[in-house]
């Protein structure tokens, strides 16, 4: 999977402290450079056109719809620190 790097990395900053909208947006800014190696600098041919498409609407897809997600892995962060 072509980001799954980023992928493993956005969960996991859903664990952390970090804002939901921070982590969402470094998602984003991670995909992006793996769309690099479909050309070169000079020109988006339609591979890294597609990918960089592909990058924005699983962005636009966790900004808009995983609130829930966010919301259930900062309960399990403050489940696993607490002093119980």
């Amino acid at each position: 999977m072509l980001f799954h790097g980023a992928c493993q990395q956005h969960d996991y900053c859903y664990l952390t402290s970090i804002p939901k909208l921070i982590c969402d947006a470094r998602f984003f800014s991670q995909m992006t450079p793996r769309c690099d190696a479909f050309g070169d600098d000079s020109t988006l041919n339609v591979e890294q056109q597609e990918c960089l498409a592909t990058a924005g609407v699983y962005s636009v897809a966790v900004i808009a719809g995983a609130d829930a997600e966010y919301a259930a892995a900062q309960q399990e962060r403050v489940d696993k620190f607490s002093c119980q």
